[in-house]
């Protein structure tokens, strides 16, 4: 179930997507040292349904779809005071406009449910049950808390990724091999470790010269995206803040949007998984003793692989599958379980193509926008600058 939650501080208001209610009540976004009296307090829950009558239908879900974790990916979003925080409506037009947002992109006001075929497959129940809105107060400022103009209907057709096109090669079951575990250490004790979440700006100059520094061992080819240079260097320093011994293998882990790797390519307004793993594997002693160019060349090999036929070969591979479950990296009761990404690899999640920021909810333009949780050791996100000059947010 989709969940906004509006956690009202003594000068501003946190906006959270998504985030388990548990989190919200107990505060989990406040540092430890705040006494008792500043923890967050539960106002009120309001269900909210589409404004007009939608579909109820079960919507299909391709084999994209079935390997993804069955959440959604929680944001929190920071807003300064405005003078429509004080009116005394602003839960009910925040309640008014989410009813109509709801009428096109009805599939979020349904509910997964188990698919009679089994094998950890869920199917999706367009039922109007509606999205939940937590409504809470704080005597926490703002500052406390760690830290589109044109509608395009979404297109929800999920068998368009389904063809009678043949294919032209078998999938290898081999890439998606478990990760690499660190050499003498007991990978459940490293799991059990406590995780420390921080945040590091490079601005646009830095990342120009990261993507210079590695286009000296590429030249006169297509020179380095800003991930390839930032992730390559990215990978580089954690493998050498980690004190890695040289044979230790390594693994970046990413995903590569595949719209347009299709032929034909995806609608742009395709509203499902269009998502593939990717991996780009090598051994410490390699990243280190080489450039940064040689890094990016190894993550870019692995960006070239995703093909049409790659990602079919894959989704075909994946609906044969008499089991999905073992893809997603919490178990079917929301767990956490199996492989983690950690010590000695690392997980990049770039959110600089994405349109991040903008969301006004009634309160003005928000001061600050990120991911709710960091629950996974080795996982960073790249977020572009609030202030759009080009600068990253790792």
């Amino acid at each position: 179930m989709v969940t906004f939650s509006s956690v009202y501080t003594s000068n501003g208001i946190v906006t959270l997507l998504n985030q388990p209610r548990s989190a919200i009540i107990h505060s989990l976004f406040l540092p430890h040292q705040y006494s008792p009296h500043k923890m967050v307090t539960l106002k009120a829950t309001h269900m909210v349904r589409p404004a007009e009558t939608t579909p109820d239908e079960i919507m299909y879900l391709n084999a994209g779809d079935q390997t993804h974790d069955i959440y959604h990916t929680p944001t929190i979003y920071f807003y300064k005071h405005s003078p429509a925080l004080e009116a005394k409506d602003a839960i009910s037009r925040l309640k008014d406009s989410l009813s109509k947002v709801l009428v096109p992109f009805y599939p979020l006001a349904g509910r997964l449910t188990w698919a009679a075929e089994g094998g950890s497959r869920v199917e999706l129940h367009c039922n109007g049950k509606g999205v939940q809105i937590i409504e809470a107060e704080s005597d926490a400022a703002v500052e406390d808390f760690a830290l589109a103009s044109v509608f395009v209907p979404p297109f929800l057709d999920r068998k368009v990724l389904e063809t009678d096109k043949p294919l032209t090669s078998t999938f290898d079951p081999a890439v998606l091999r478990p990760f690499p575990t660190l050499i003498g250490h007991v990978e459940e004790i490293q799991k059990k470790k406590p995780l420390t979440a921080t945040t590091l700006n490079l601005n646009k100059s830095q990342i120009n010269k990261l993507r210079e520094k590695a286009n000296l061992d590429y030249p006169g080819g297509r020179g380095y995206s800003r991930f390839e240079a930032v992730a390559a260097h990215i990978w580089r320093c954690t493998s050498k803040a980690r004190g890695h011994v040289a044979e230790q293998q390594t693994t970046l882990h990413f995903v590569a949007d595949f719209r347009n790797k299709m032929k034909p390519p995806l609608p742009r307004n395709y509203f499902g998984n269009a998502l593939i793993r990717v991996d780009a594997t090598d051994n410490s002693g390699n990243l280190l003793s080489n450039s940064i160019g040689m890094a990016a060349r190894k993550i870019r090999e692995a960006v070239e692989k995703v093909t049409d036929d790659s990602v079919r070969d894959y989704l075909d591979f994946v609906k044969g599958l008499p089991d999905v479950g073992r893809f997603r990296s919490l178990d079917n009761n929301g767990r956490r379980k199996g492989g983690f990404f950690g010590n000695p690899n690392l997980a990049i999640i770039s959110w600089t193509k994405l349109s991040l920021y903008g969301a006004d909810f009634g309160w003005g333009k928000e001061i600050h926008m990120g991911p709710g949780m960091q629950s996974s050791d080795g996982k960073t996100y790249i977020i572009p600058s609030h202030d759009g000059d080009e600068s990253s947010i790792l």
